[in-house]
C-alpha cells in the first residue's frame, strides 16, 4: 500500500480552513484550529487534530476515520449520520 499523503496539512493551531473540498488522502485536514465547511470524501482519516482544535459544518462521507481528536462544534455529518459528539 503506498502513501495517499494529507490534503491540508496545517503547522499551527492558530489557522482556519474552511470551504475546501479534500478527497482520496490517507488525512484530508490536520493541525487546524478551526476547520469548517468543507467536504472531505473518501480520506483514511478525514480529520486530524494535533492537541485541540475543532470543527463545524464538515461533510466527512466515506473515510474510516471520520475525526481523530478536537472537538465537534456541531453540524457535522459523519457518513449519513450526524457525527458523534456535538457541542451545543
Amino acid at each position: 500500500m503506498f502513501d495517499r499523503g494529507t490534503g491540508i496539512a496545517m503547522g499551527s493551531l492558530g489557522s482556519v480552513v474552511s470551504g475546501n473540498s479534500v478527497a482520496n488522502n490517507d488525512v484530508g485536514i490536520s493541525g487546524a484550529a478551526l476547520v469548517s465547511d468543507n467536504s472531505l470524501t473518501n480520506n483514511t482519516t478525514g480529520l486530524s487534530f494535533f492537541s485541540g482544535g475543532g470543527y463545524k459544518g464538515n461533510n466527512i462521507p466515506n473515510s474510516t476515520v471520520p475525526v481523530a481528536g478536537g472537538f465537534n462544534l456541531g453540524q457535522n455529518r459523519c457518513g449519513n449520520v450526524i457525527c458523534p459528539g456535538a457541542q451545543f
